[in-house]
């Protein structure tokens, strides 16, 4: 078998493929056709009464979680200067750089298993899995007269027959109900998935991953997992008559700006979320005679600010031998922020620059290390400017000067999985600054945590943790253990 792709523009083909799966990840509930694990909107798969083989192409891509093959794949057939021919047992595949993504991914038979680009592309087992269930619902229309919304005019009955042509060539035809009237539509509508709860403001950048790991298109659940959830701990000491508390995380509410027409952007994430964060230790106990209760703070600090976040994708220019083709991505955050310390009442104004290289397993993205054990290495870039509108009164005056601070933090991350339901995180990380301007006194901190999960969606945990430097918002003495029940969202 031969099959020579179309011509396309040069690089719409993947920017087509990614706009169309965005497009579908960020809608609301599906209606129309589906299959076990799938839900395909009509609507958004039809061109007038045809289906759209493009636009099919990329809702499958995305439901199936391998839409950072698809990247890949776009990225190995950017090298060829010439026709390749893609091998597998039962024929051959002739492509070249215009060959769309979305007809090697549905017409290579064993694209991850036997063809001969299954070495080069490294797929996961998710995404061999994701493979075979996308075709494999493709494979049900094509067998059925009338599948819920989608009705075919052709005899082929396999995906790789139907996705060689265009539209018109084994077309199926779409029985399309009235789209939903958009009067009133806003792209700013609450959804209580927007939500973030973190440990620290810095973390409200990290998105939530998908409930399936495997439709984890873009490795965001590496940054999530290696992140702090918000922690409420209580301690009475009878023999003391002593009480403890602390209050430790940070809340915010994502406006997404990924709703919409984002077929000319290569920025998939576009984040911007207003939060709050509450940092409150403290310990009340009797002291002096006749006994007096008295309050001592460790930290009352209390954060308001706003993180914009945004990350863009390119395939890996490296050399394929050595890197296998990774992908390649940055995440930016800005962050304006303002801190009131109602321990020293002092005020304080700063903005946050934070940059994380995302490079799939090898920087910030899992690795898999071993049966059910993951891991990456953490590393990223982060700015800090800051204005004390107020500088109260600190036990060390020149602690609270304005500032200009460069560094960064470097550290690793495991998740082990071998206890079913009950997956286990740590991490243990270095953050330091050079002082260009204001307090110069050895900025760095260590941090280090160990988070058992009850569940999969790691929504509550037992944790561990413990930290030993200066803190990263004011420049603070800290030194804690902690073990408590921790919530991250």
């Amino acid at each position: 078998m031969q099959i020579v792709g179309k011509k396309h523009r040069s690089g719409a083909k993947i920017a087509a493929l990614l706009a169309a799966v965005l497009a579908i990840a960020t809608e609301g509930p599906a209606q129309g056709a589906d299959a076990p694990g799938y839900k395909i909107d009509i609507n958004s798969v039809c061109d007038d009464s045809t289906i759209n083989k493009e636009k099919l192409a990329g809702t499958l891509v995305n439901q199936s979680g391998t839409g950072s093959l698809a990247l890949r794949i776009d990225a190995i057939m950017k090298r060829e200067k010439k026709p390749t021919t893609i091998s597998f047992p039962s024929g051959s595949f002739v492509v070249d750089a215009s060959t769309p993504v979305w007809q090697i991914m549905f017409g290579v038979e064993g694209l991850c298993e036997e063809s001969s680009l299954a070495g080069p592309l490294h797929c996961s087992k998710e995404e061999r899995n994701g493979i075979s269930y996308m075709v494999g619902w493709v494979n049900q229309i094509l067998l059925a007269d009338h599948a819920k919304g989608i009705r075919r005019t052709t005899n082929v009955t396999k995906a790789a027959q139907y996705f060689a042509g265009g539209d018109q060539d084994n077309r199926l035809v779409c029985d399309r109900t009235p789209p939903p009237s958009t009067a009133s539509a806003s792209p700013w509508q609450f959804d209580w998935k927007n939500f973030r709860i973190r440990g620290s403001p810095d973390q409200i950048a990290y998105p939530h991953p998908p409930s399936d790991k495997a439709a984890d298109i873009y490795g965001t659940s590496a940054l999530y997992d290696s992140s702090d959830g918000a922690s409420v701990s209580f301690k009475y000491a009878g023999t003391q008559k002593s009480q403890t508390d602390a209050l430790i995380g940070a809340i915010g509410y994502d406006f997404n700006f990924r709703k919409g027409d984002i077929s000319n952007t290569s920025i998939p994430f576009l984040d911007l979320a207003p939060y709050t964060a509450v940092d409150r230790e403290l310990t009340t106990k009797p002291t002096g005679k006749p006994p007096t209760s008295t309050t001592a703070f460790s930290a009352e600090l209390v954060h308001a600010g706003v993180l914009g976040s945004a990350l863009v994708l390119q395939p890996s220019d490296l050399p394929m031998e050595v890197f296998g083709d990774r992908l390649i991505g940055h995440v930016f955050v800005l962050r304006p922020d303002y801190l009131f310390n109602l321990q020293d009442d002092s005020r304080l104004a700063s903005l946050n620059l934070h940059y994380i290289p995302y490079f799939q397993r090898v920087f910030n993205s899992y690795a898999h290390l071993a049966p059910d054990l993951n891991g990456l290495v953490i590393v990223d870039a982060r700015a800090h400017f800051g204005w004390y509108t107020e500088k109260g009164a600190p036990a060390v005056p020149t602690i609270n000067d304005n500032f200009v601070r460069l560094g960064g933090r470097v550290g690793g991350a495991l998740e082990f999985a071998g206890i079913p339901g009950y997956p286990i995180d740590a991490y243990l990380t270095y953050t330091n600054f050079a002082p260009l301007a204001g307090y110069n006194n050895s900025l760095g901190e260590a941090q280090g945590s160990l988070t058992f999960n009850f569940g999969e969606n790691k929504l509550f945990g037992l944790t561990v943790s413990y930290r030993n430097g200066r803190r990263e918002d004011n420049a603070q003495r800290d030194e804690a253990w902690t073990v408590g029940l921790t919530t991250k969202y």
